[in-house]
Parts: C-alpha cells; sequence; structure tokens
C-alpha cells in the first residue's frame, strides 16, 4: 500500500520539505507495510478498514527505517565538551512491532 496521504504524513514527520522528490519515502513505506505485514502473518493492507493503530506503527516503522539508513551503528553516542551530549540509535524499528501484537495470528475473515 502506497497511499500519498501516509507518504505526504512520513513527510511531514520527517520534516522534509513538500517538494522533496526522495523516492526513498515510498520504497521506505512499503517495507514497513511488509514488515508489518510479514510479523503479523498477514496483508495488513487488507484490513478494512485499516486500524489507526496499525497506520501508526507502519509511519512510525518507515520513519525508523528512514533515519537509521547510512548511519553507523556502532554510533550511538555523541558528546561536545561544554555543550552536553546526545544518544541515539538506542532503539530500532524491531522494538516497535510489539504494538502489532493484537493484530497477530488474527486474520479477516
Amino acid at each position: 500500500m502506497t497511499d500519498t496521504s501516509l507518504i505526504e504524513t512520513l513527510r511531514t514527520e520527517l520534516s522534509l520539505p513538500d517538494d522533496n522528490t526522495d523516492d526513498r519515502l515510498n520504497d521506505v513505506l512499503v517495507q514497513a507495510w511488509g514488515i508489518a505485514s510479514d510479523y503479523c502473518g498477514q496483508d495488513l493492507t487488507a484490513l478494512a478498514p485499516i486500524p489507526q493503530t496499525v497506520i501508526r506503527t507502519v509511519l512510525d516503522i518507515a520513519a525508523a527505517i528512514y533515519h537509521q539508513a547510512g548511519r553507523d551503528r556502532s554510533l550511538t553516542q555523541d558528546e561536545v565538551q561544554g555543550v552536553g551530549s546526545t544518544s541515539f540509535g538506542l532503539s530500532s524499528w524491531s522494538d516497535l512491532l510489539a504494538n502489532l501484537d493484537p493484530w497477530r495470528g488474527f486474520h479477516v475473515a
């Protein structure tokens, strides 16, 4: 499912300009739907209507994949003397899959 409203929502949440032609957004969204569907053992895009929890989780997974792309996973912290420190990369998209547990094994008739 590559609903354009989901792509626009993802673009907004990633703070990307509306005129951005980054094709990675569509690819990442398709990948996130696939991950979520595999985790639940069914095509979640076949649910009608698609529950908001599923949509929110797919968007969160897509955002996590987008942000983690090209990042060295061994770097998890940055510290600047006199300014403070920042920790990042301590969680991944796989941590978000638990939100889909109510739809795991649930099949649409």
